[in-house]
């Protein structure tokens, strides 16, 4: 819930001129969740030549401050999905 506020609210700041239209498109087309919102909005202002600046809370990261960037994810064989998939 939480992260789905937070997707509206970022919504709101960045582009309150078409809030009100976005909420008609998604209601008419049954769209009910914060992304499907934050992506008609933010649609609707690209065709009408909206630039939204960039929201103060973003910040850059350098690629080369962290070696956590190097981390690799770790590998699982097949064979425990397919167990819990029952053998598909």
């Amino acid at each position: 819930m939480r992260d789905q506020l937070q997707i509206l609210q970022r919504a709101v700041k960045d582009f309150q001129p078409f809030i009100q239209s976005a909420l008609d498109v998604c209601i008419k087309q049954k769209l009910w969740s914060a992304n499907d919102f934050y992506d008609v909005v933010s649609h609707l202002a690209r065709i009408q030549g909206y630039e939204s600046s960039i929201p103060s809370d973003i910040t850059f990261i350098n690629e080369h401050a962290s070696s956590h960037w190097k981390e690799k994810a770790v590998l699982r064989e097949l064979d425990g999905y397919l167990k819990i998939l029952g053998g598909v």
